[in-house]
């Protein structure tokens, strides 16, 4: 009876301890860094603070780059941001004949391949958007901007690619037009400005 009761005390004791042990391993560093298991487009729909450039990307026709294999990485304006810009002007863009000025815009967000917030901090980097156009990204100390908008300090990393969230819109004329045809990406150390 004795071997029992002690058995039943034992298995009792390892079910509260796995719970426990599960948040210590979750609270590690390296749990930080790992890429949780789902796509960008469950990861944005969760965050739930996307919606305006969900559905722009809807009326893009480009609502697939949530849904790829292949890694991206996108700047991603928030509603607030989106709540900054002339109404007239976001409607505007919303409107079947101006696709062409849409699916632009929508590109100066997207990037192709994942970039993560420790290859972008400390440096100054230029890559090259869907649109062929380049972005600066600075990053300084943990904090990042994209020409010259604020990242937010948690990105959404997915199976599929990273989301930085923005506080601003990039406009087609804040973007530097490409030198080049082809993806590039340039990297210089801050060292070396």
């Amino acid at each position: 009876m004795r071997r029992v009761v002690l058995l039943s005390v034992s298995v009792m004791a390892a079910l509260v301890a796995i719970p426990a042990l599960a948040k210590v391993a979750l609270d590690t560093p390296q749990a930080a860094n790992m890429v949780p298991q789902v796509a960008l487009v469950k990861a944005v729909n969760d965050a739930g603070n996307f919606k305006t450039f969900q559905k722009l990307l809807v009326l893009a026709g480009m609502e697939s780059v949530l849904t790829a294999p292949a890694p991206h990485t996108l700047f991603m304006p928030t509603d607030a941001a989106f709540a900054k810009m002339d109404p007239a002007h976001l409607a505007s863009l919303m409107k079947p004949e101006n696709k062409a000025q849409l699916v632009e815009l929508v590109n100066l967000h997207i990037v192709n391949g994942a970039v993560d917030r420790k290859t972008l901090d400390n440096r100054t980097s230029e890559v090259l958007t869907g649109t062929l156009k380049r972005l600066e990204v600075v990053g300084h100390a943990g904090e990042l901007a994209v020409n010259g908008h604020n990242i937010a300090k948690t990105d959404l990393k997915a199976t599929n690619g990273v989301v930085y969230a923005l506080d601003a819109v990039i406009e087609g004329e804040a973007a530097k037009p490409a030198l080049l045809t082809v993806i590039d990406t340039k990297v210089t150390p801050a060292a070396d400005r």
